[in-house]
């Protein structure tokens, strides 16, 4: 989860930010969610994780009827 909430500083915040440039330019896109977005909205988080799994070519699991 990401947020303001999660950062001790906007110096850590920043530095998140950093790192996740860094990460971006070494080829990993890393995904952020809010706590809002986990609590308010799971299955659009569990949507998007499955779609970054995707692209990762990791094996998605079946849908069970």
């Amino acid at each position: 989860m990401d947020g303001h909430r999660y950062h001790s500083s906007r110096a850590a915040f920043n530095r998140d930010r950093r790192k996740d440039a860094a990460l971006k330019a070494g080829g990993i896109d890393p995904n952020h969610v809010t706590r809002d977005e986990v609590e308010y909205r799971p299955l659009s988080v569990v949507a998007q994780v499955a779609v970054a799994l995707g692209r990762a070519g990791a094996p998605v699991l079946a849908q069970q009827g």
